[in-house]
């Protein structure tokens, strides 16, 4: 038996993959360049027709983090995450988008010729054809910063701002919508932050935590979705010196703040001061957080000590959603156009029943049809999802 092999077998994975650990190996799983056959191998002992992608650039975590911590702690959660997910490894190190969004739909592909060849798929109307084509790669999971695995770059007619998104590797028609659920780890060149999302094990408490600017109103409504509502505490008069690490510690989090891509420990009030009304150093929960915030999620070159979504996710939060650039209001409370609808349609899923990543893929969904302007367009995209699926 190959070490590789002993790897996967004594990772303390589910009781119901023992069978499934005793016929696949690391090289089966994580491959460049996968194959019908082996693809079909992988498709037959997970039980099913469809499969789930895991990205990464396995050479950029080795140099990340050391050969040592890749091995031994990296790469075991890598395999167990693709047996949970029932995924393969596509690794892909390049810092071409488009190279990276070639794989994935090489893999889309090849999906498509070994599901046919297993059921007998017979050919169907286009129009049929383009509804079942997201089936045959059912999620997309992305493991690494920009660094590792490079964001997709959109066009943008609204502002300066480099519109960074994931969505491109999840649009398999061609419609620039989503079409499978798709998440990203980012690292923030963080062991910790990494382990601790790999394994997923953070139980949230109960309750949820709101706070705005004092000019966006519409906060107000978005918090009156929980079911366990909580206050939406204003900035001003509140700032980051009236909160303690206790009051983020919950299910439901929820931000809608100035934020600047220059200095990302810090989302600020309203004006005319511009309080510091939340910092690095309180971004402490296992819950689902949402931020408005300009930049909430703009990850590149930062790290948990100068990031409160990296410090979230390194504090093993469930999912942090933000957009990767300037965020869009509305006036007063109106929540049907521009961030607010947005973030609406995310807390109601989710509020629904539904889990973080198919909460945040029904709200892209949802979205997209009502995205009329070059704003909603740019909004569509730029909100991204991390955290696992």
């Amino acid at each position: 038996m190959s070490k590789e092999t002993v790897m996967i077998g004594t990772w303390p994975t589910p009781e119901k993959w023992k069978h499934v650990r005793r016929r696949i190996g690391v090289a089966d799983l994580i491959n460049g360049e996968f194959t019908k056959e082996k693809l079909t191998k992988i498709v037959s002992i997970f039980g099913i027709q469809k499969i789930g992608l895991i990205v990464t650039c396995r050479d950029r975590l080795r140099k990340k983090f050391g050969s040592d911590d890749y091995s031994t702690e990296i790469e075991p959660r890598l395999i167990a995450l693709a047996l949970e997910q029932r995924a393969v490894i596509l690794d892909v190190c390049t810092d071409n988008y488009k190279e990276v969004d070639k794989k994935i739909k090489q893999m889309q592909s090849l999906m498509k010729i070994v599901v046919s060849a297993m059921t007998k798929y017979a050919a169907t109307p286009a129009a049929s054809a383009r509804r079942l084509l997201f089936r045959f790669v059912t999620h997309i999971q992305i493991i690494g910063g920009h660094d590792v695995v490079p964001f997709a770059v959109l066009p943008n007619a609204v502002d300066a701002d480099t519109l960074y998104t994931d969505d491109v590797y999840a649009d398999f028609t061609g419609d620039d919508v989503i079409d499978v659920p798709i998440a990203r780890i980012p690292d923030g060149g963080s062991l910790d932050l990494l382990i601790k999302q790999l394994d997923g094990k953070c139980v949230p408490k109960a309750g949820a935590f709101g706070l705005g600017n004092a000019k966006r109103e519409y906060a107000g409504p978005i918090m009156d979705i929980f079911d366990d509502a909580g206050d939406v505490y204003w900035s001003l008069p509140m700032t980051n010196d009236d909160f303690s690490v206790g009051d983020v510690d919950v299910n439901y989090v929820y931000f809608i703040l100035h934020g600047l891509d220059t200095d990302t420990s810090i989302w600020w009030g309203e004006e005319p001061i511009y309080p510091e009304a939340f910092k690095a150093n309180l971004a402490n929960s296992q819950g689902v957080i949402l931020s408005g915030s300009c930049y909430g999620a703009y990850v590149i070159g930062k790290t948990p000590a100068d990031s409160i979504c990296l410090r979230f996710l390194r504090s093993g939060a469930k999912a942090f959603v933000g957009c990767t650039g300037t965020h869009y209001s509305t006036p007063g409370t109106e929540t049907t156009y521009n961030g607010p609808l947005f973030h609406r349609l995310f807390f109601e899923h989710l509020m629904s029943g539904k889990k973080p990543s198919e909460a945040f893929f029904r709200a892209k969904r949802d979205y997209a049809p009502e995205a009329d302007t070059s704003v909603e367009e740019k909004i569509l995209h730029e909100f991204v999802f991390y955290g696992r699926l």
